[in-house]
């Protein structure tokens, strides 16, 4: 870090502060950092500390408690990137104090001296002690409803909240709740979290929404008025675009017993099939139900007759 107080960039003496790194033996500048409300004679870079991606920057001269009351500056670094996280001045500051001639800085602790604080008498000066807040917030986001384990919604509208969290200096915004009112196959839904230090966080969910029942239909043997004949297996076709087919349930009822049996058909692609061996013997009605990933449901297929063998 290297000062330069004269510097007048925003009027004499406004001051600047220069960051220079290393490469093996070479030294290159990083960063010139201002006064963010600098003005003449703020004196900003009278005092400098730098720990790891943290400096702290004194500006005796600043005057936003009266001419010469002082304040300092915090910045941080990310990706190789400084930004103003906050500015500091005295709770109590007045004309003259200097606040901001000297700094410390430990870890998360700042100290800023004001050698002409007069709470003891004129000039018996003090020192603050200040706890920063380097560490961003923290985001959370909710869905609402709940999706499903497949990470589905079936109904509408769908709500992703956020929850924003700040033990340090508080929260100072967080992203609002967005509702979503269509269906959509996976949207990202993206929100911000700033703390009162100027921290910031991000967050996102991706919310999947299939309101829509899947499509079957059964294909053979086909739907007729004529005797049933032998099937050695039912097949069809089952179809949803969004979350696409979970399971086929196909119910089996013997006309002669009206005994009832179920099962799962196999599916591949959009054609699903399911054996008859071991079905009771004789005319036999068969109705098929798809559910879809999202937990649609489909309405059951038009009764089709056909001969089981036993």
């Amino acid at each position: 870090m290297v000062a330069a107080v004269g510097d007048d960039h925003d009027g004499p003496s406004s001051g600047a502060a220069y960051v220079f790194t290393r490469s093996g033996i070479v030294w290159s500048q990083q960063a010139k950092l201002l006064d963010p409300d600098g003005a003449a004679y703020d004196y900003f870079g009278i005092s400098v500390v730098v720990d790891d991606d943290t400096v702290v920057v004194g500006a005796f001269g600043d005057d936003d408690a009266g001419s010469a009351s002082g304040s300092a500056y915090v910045f941080t670094r990310f990706d190789g990137v400084w930004s103003q996280q906050e500015k500091l001045t005295a709770p109590d500051g007045a004309i003259g104090d200097e606040f901001g001639v000297s700094v410390a800085l430990a870890g998360d602790t700042a100290v800023v001296g004001a050698y002409g604080d007069d709470d003891q008498g004129s000039a018996s000066g003090s020192a603050s002690v200040f706890l920063l807040d380097n560490t961003p917030p923290t985001i959370a986001a909710t869905v609402s409803p709940v999706p499903n384990e497949a990470g589905w919604n079936n109904t509408l509208p769908v709500t992703v909240t956020f929850e924003c969290s700040d033990s340090a200096s508080g929260i100072a915004s967080c992203t609002p709740p967005v509702t979503l009112t269509s269906e959509t196959p996976g949207q990202v839904v993206s929100g911000t979290a700033a703390d009162n230090a100027g921290n910031v966080a991000a967050g996102s969910v991706t919310v999947r929404i299939d309101a829509t029942s899947p499509t079957i239909t059964i294909d053979d043997p086909s739907l007729g008025t004529g005797l049933p004949l032998p099937a050695a297996a039912i097949t069809g076709t089952v179809g949803d675009p969004l979350s696409g087919p979970a399971e086929v349930r196909v119910t089996f009822t013997n006309l002669l017993t009206m005994s009832e049996q179920s099962r799962l058909a196999t599916i591949t692609g959009s054609i699903w099939s399911v054996p008859t061996a071991g079905l009771p013997a004789g005319p036999t009605s068969v109705t098929a139900t798809a559910t879809d990933v999202a937990d649609n449901t489909s309405s059951p297929t038009p009764n089709v007759l056909f001969l089981a063998l036993g």
